[in-house]
């Protein structure tokens, strides 16, 4: 019994040590898209797939049918 309380125990403190920087983390960014909201009321920031910003171009894809070239019988 005592184990499983030092366990819970060790889980809470962690979870209250992570808690404080991530939440003003949070505050920081949420300050911060508020102030940018603020100076350009046209500009949006698109957070889904940010890694595909600027790279999707359907017209370079590759074909799905075993060779890339055309068919030469």
């Amino acid at each position: 019994m005592k184990k499983q309380w030092q366990a819970i125990g060790i889980t809470v403190a962690a979870a209250a040590l992570l808690y404080y920087p991530a939440l003003k983390l949070y505050q920081y960014l949420a300050k911060k898209r508020a102030e940018g909201n603020e100076e350009s009321e046209d500009h949006v920031v698109k957070a889904f797939a940010p890694a595909y910003r600027g790279k999707n171009k359907p017209h370079h894809r590759h074909t799905h049918n075993g060779h890339a070239g055309p068919d030469v019988a």
